[in-house]
């Protein structure tokens, strides 16, 4: 990421039975300083929004997804008020303001994606997540509502600052890491009326925005 960021949209497929606690991914500027984590603490599933690790602003999201399903994890913020929004599969678990306002994101750093510490290279055992994590995406803007509805749940989710299903995209792998391919499983494990559903759910929400 070369530029700062001032809000970001962070949408990943994650799907885990880990009862630990884990982190989703962490970016870590240049100088090697956390300034974005998604992580559970030892309560399993609260996940914890951490933006600027010097100042310890982070809120708490409840999010069920310890059952070995694929669930679609989403972290927004921008820094003029420092507003916030966590979702789980097209639904927002917490929202808000004041976390870490009038700040920025500094580019040049590294995202890393299942691990997480106060400093890069210092990561943490107990930390590491385990589990499957796919279309990992990035956007230097704040998604509305019926676009990120309609993006989350597709597997051509395209990031305008990380694009996963970009042919360029750089991966280093470390520990015990493997690469497979994905397909959009989470429509298969749905059952066909409850696909039905959210994707009427996604065009009318579609609607009404245009209406607006």
């Amino acid at each position: 990421m070369s530029e700062d960021l001032r809000s970001f949209t962070i949408c990943l497929h994650m799907r885990t039975d880990s009862v630990k606690g884990s982190t989703l991914f962490t970016y870590y500027d240049k100088d090697g300083a956390e300034q974005i984590s998604l992580y559970s603490d030892e309560r399993r599933t609260k996940y914890k929004l951490r933006i600027n690790a010097r100042h310890h602003g982070q809120k708490k999201a409840e999010l069920k997804n310890l059952d070995g399903k694929w669930h679609v994890i989403c972290a927004l913020w921008e820094g003029k008020h420092g507003s916030y929004e966590i979702w789980s599969d097209g639904k927002i678990r917490v929202s808000g303001e004041g976390l870490d306002d009038d700040f920025k994101i500094s580019g040049g750093g590294t995202f890393v994606l299942g691990q997480g510490g106060d400093k890069k290279k210092k990561f943490k055992d107990d930390a590491a997540f385990s589990g499957d994590i796919s279309h990992f995406n990035v956007w230097d803007e704040w998604l509305d509502k019926a676009d990120l509805r309609s993006r989350e749940k597709s597997c051509k989710l395209e990031g305008n600052v990380i694009n996963w299903n970009a042919d360029d995209i750089k991966l280093t792998v470390n520990g015990k890491i493997l690469i497979d391919k994905f397909s959009c499983m989470w429509k298969r494990e749905l059952p066909a009326d409850e696909v039905d559903l959210l994707t009427e759910r996604i065009e009318k929400d579609k609607a009404l925005e245009e209406d607006d």
